[in-house]
């Protein structure tokens, strides 16, 4: 493997200096665009993409995802992906009413479609026949109905997502109060993200320079290349002196980038965005 002994000379820290101001759909658009092209998807028989070699031309040049061209509709694809009037609008980011669509998934994703259905008849059957053999078969379909669905390990269509039963006759202070008790114990590891990312986490990415840190590493690695630290963080923080630039590299721009390229933050920014955009469409 290759080690750079100086930064290429396509890099030009400048071209991040719009990060500066960016807000939580700008960042949200330049991290996953370089997850899905650069990081999960950027080989191809052992080569890159084009999809990904695209992207990293255009990064060598211009630094920022959001100064490549718009992609151009056609007409007739436009068409295609409008949504008919009648299909159903979710009108919350992150708490929604379950749609037709999601409760069919429950279904229609199962390998035990024939169990599920024939405990469904089961537990819903009210007829006078055959009370005894019908109360010995719902005690055995109930021992399988026991555990609730609120993770991906328990639904695989529904990344991120639980589905609760709710009460509303129920007071709005006891509803808050077994809500916080549940959702305590549904996030009890570190897998989430568990705050809303302000504009202050923002300006501490960008004057990390988490971005030209992860497009410098990257396109290294897809080079079979590597980058000392004491060379990034000349190329980094070129302005500062009397510091270690090694150290802030390792153990602050690194650990960020690795934080902040993690698929459940760029999850969290998603319905973030998605929030953010649905409070300035009704205000």
């Amino acid at each position: 493997m290759e080690v750079w002994k100086t930064i290429p000379s396509w890099f030009k820290l400048s071209n991040y200096d719009d990060c500066a101001s960016f807000t939580s759909a700008q960042w949200l658009n330049e991290l996953s665009m370089r997850l899905i092209y650069i990081q999960r998807k950027h080989f191809e028989n052992g080569a890159p993409t084009s999809d990904s070699r695209q992207l990293v031309d255009h990064i060598k040049t211009n630094g920022l995802v959001s100064k490549m061209k718009p992609y151009s509709y056609s007409k007739d694809l436009k068409e295609l992906l409008r949504q008919p009037e009648n299909t159903y609008q979710e009108n919350r980011a992150s708490v929604r009413n379950l749609s037709q669509r999601t409760a069919y998934g429950f279904f229609l994703d199962a390998n035990n479609k024939e169990e599920i259905e024939y405990d469904y008849s089961v537990m819903s059957d009210t007829s006078t026949e055959s009370v005894w053999g019908r109360l010995e078969e719902r005690k055995a379909a109930s021992s399988r109905l026991s555990h609730p669905i609120i993770n991906t390990q328990d639904y695989y269509s529904s990344e991120g997502t639980a589905f609760l039963e709710i009460n509303l006759a129920a007071s709005d202070e006891q509803l808050l109060k077994e809500f916080k008790d549940w959702l305590n114990d549904a996030r009890c590891d570190e897998s989430f993200v568990k705050r809303q990312f302000s504009k202050a986490d923002f300006e501490g990415w960008h004057t990390s320079r988490i971005l030209p840190y992860w497009d410098l590493t990257s396109i290294a690695a897809l080079e079979n290349a590597t980058i000392p630290f004491h060379i990034l963080g000349e190329a980094l923080f070129p302005d500062e002196f009397g510091v270690d630039l090694t150290d802030r590299v390792r153990k602050v721009t690194k650990k960020k980038s690795q934080f902040v390229g993690a698929g459940v933050v760029i999850d969290t920014l998603e319905v973030q965005v998605e929030s953010e955009k649905k409070q300035r469409n009704t205000s």
